[in-house]
């Protein structure tokens, strides 16, 4: 048995190990797909999310106006302001 690897060798092994550039760029293009499919997942839960932030501050921001003013007319019905 020898350590040595012969040329023949090597190239098969190298045909059975490389890629080509096009393959690379499928699994590149592929991943990337899946990634870019996650991030506009994520920023579309995100967009959505703020979305329901925004309409919970008005509702919130409008019912405060509102008690305020009810708080106004309570003070001035019994005359504390």
């Amino acid at each position: 048995m020898s350590d040595e690897v012969t040329t023949n060798e090597i190239m098969d092994f190298l045909k059975e190990h490389m890629v080509t550039r096009d393959e690379v760029e499928n699994i590149v293009d592929a991943k990337l797909r899946i990634t870019e499919s996650r991030i506009l997942s994520a920023v579309d839960g995100i967009a959505k999310q703020n979305e329901t932030l925004e309409h919970e501050f008005l509702i919130l921001k409008n019912d405060h106006k509102n008690l305020t003013s009810r708080v106004t007319a309570i003070e001035e019905a019994v005359e504390v302001a």
